[in-house]
């Protein structure tokens, strides 16, 4: 007879494998990976007495846990913060305005039934340490032969209220002197040459470590340009005469160029002009009412600039309670003289009268 115990044990051995594959897919995991709460990334601190910004955290991941999650902070065993937490989540905790020495931070977190063991970080609070620290006006870049240029840097002391300073250019000395907490130092770069320079300012105070910082300068071609100075209205009585408006022309890197100027919109006068040079036109004979008058100049590679010029015709009785404005042009470059006229038309006229009448006064005398 066949061996049937043989068979049979051989397929008692299969089905124990198979419970066994199947206990251990069900349990295994439970067995070799339990639920538990792992907190991360947590480090100690030290900060300066005062200063702020000061955090400490940590990162919360959990295996195989259920239930709702929370988490408690504490400070030398005094809750002090609560929450929920998510998987793989970082708490952050602000730790300012602590008083000088170290102070214990514990965190727990839990999952329903799990619980973590506390995980802890120390800050420590530490005496300011005295120092300097330096701003600046930051990067410059001007055309050559302008003028106005000026970089400055703004030095603070902690817990000192004052030093020296040296500036370097381009690594030689040019500047020295003390600085007061919170006060700038300025210094003009004027009159360089095209190109590139480094200014270093080097702020020291007692035995603090001395701080350094730097400021680029860079001197560039100067463009062609051109600027236009006027007053921007005038007035006259109507059926007056000798009303006159004008403009000055300054070209900067540029000698020459051509102007129009345009009344209402068509153009009544053109010419070449050259720098400095007082433009002069007559308003006479208008009737009642506003007009614009623009005199626009262009030059070599310059981009065109113009400049408009109201004029207002009255009747007497506007004219008696008009008040000229300031003649002044609005750049504050040019006079525009009394009543619209120049001042070298004034000046000449005033001669011409003067020797008219200092003639007829000799010729009179004479008889």
């Amino acid at each position: 007879m066949p061996d049937l115990s043989r068979k049979y044990s051989g397929i008692a051995v299969c089905i124990a494998l198979v419970m066994l594959a199947v206990v251990f897919g069900v349990w295994g995991d439970v067995i070799f990976n339990p639920r538990s709460i792992s907190i991360l990334d947590y480090n100690n601190l030290e900060y300066e007495y005062g200063t702020t910004g000061n955090t400490i955290s940590w990162t919360i991941t959990g295996t195989r846990v259920e239930g709702e999650k929370t988490y408690e902070i504490m400070l030398n065993d005094n809750a002090v913060d609560n929450g929920s937490w998510s998987e793989g989540e970082t708490i952050s905790f602000n730790v300012d305005g602590l008083s000088l020495g170290t102070h214990v931070y514990t965190i727990r977190a839990t999952a329903g039934d799990t619980i973590t063991s506390g995980y802890t970080v120390r800050v420590t609070v530490i005496p300011i340490i005295p120092k300097i620290e330096i701003s600046t006006s930051g990067y410059l870049q001007y055309e050559e032969g302008s003028i106005g240029n000026n970089i400055s840097w703004t030095i603070i002391g902690i817990e000192v209220d004052s030093g020296s300073y040296q500036i370097t250019r381009n690594g030689s000395n040019i500047d020295s002197g003390g600085w007061v907490n919170g006060s700038p130092v300025e210094i003009s770069v004027d009159g360089l040459d095209i190109g590139s320079y480094n200014y270093t300012l080097s702020a020291t105070s007692g035995t603090v470590d001395p701080q350094e910082a730097s400021i680029d300068v860079s001197v560039i071609p100067s463009s062609e340009r051109i600027e236009i100075s006027s007053a921007s209205t005038f007035g006259y009585e109507i059926n007056s005469t000798g009303n006159f408006i004008s403009w000055t022309i300054n070209g900067i890197n540029l000698v020459n160029g051509f102007y129009q100027i345009t009344f209402n919109g068509s153009t009544i006068d053109s010419a070449g002009w050259s720098d400095g040079e007082t433009v002069i036109t007559n308003v006479d004979g208008l009737p009642l009412g506003s007009y614009t008058y623009t005199l626009e100049a262009t030059g070599g590679t310059a981009d065109p600039q113009e400049k408009s010029i109201v004029v207002t015709v009255m009747t007497e009785e506007e004219y008696s309670n008009y008040t000229p404005p300031d003649n002044n042009d609005d750049d504050g470059d040019y006079n525009n003289g009394v009543a619209g006229y120049p001042p070298i038309f004034l000046i000449t006229i005033g001669i011409i009268v003067t020797v008219f009448y200092f003639r007829r006064y000799k010729k009179k005398s004479i008889f």
